[in-house]
């Protein structure tokens, strides 16, 4: 759907694995109990992907749209509020 090249897509997986193993667990406390996704945003951090979209030079991935789009799907099935957290990470660091 976004074609991506053999690196984005390892990119899209490992962000899969974050997302089931820490996003959707906390997915309806997050939404029930108005909770911050300490978690989800931690574990988003420790594996780059707050600077998905930062040029390389300054130590990002370097990805663009398309790539920050999977991810978002990513996050987005499993957490809703999530993936709103981390596109405004996204569009603050633009």
């Amino acid at each position: 759907m976004y074609r991506l090249n053999e690196q984005q897509t390892a990119m899209v997986e490992e962000v899969r694995r974050i997302a089931d193993q820490f996003i959707a667990p906390q997915a309806a406390d997050v939404d029930t109990a108005a909770h911050f996704p300490h978690a989800a945003v931690d574990a988003l951090a420790k594996s780059g992907f707050l600077g998905l979209t930062v040029p390389t030079e300054y130590g990002g991935m370097g990805q663009g749209l398309r790539v920050a789009c999977a991810v978002l799907d990513e996050i987005a099935q499993r957490c809703a509020s999530t993936a709103l957290i981390y596109l405004m990470h996204l569009c603050g660091t633009a």
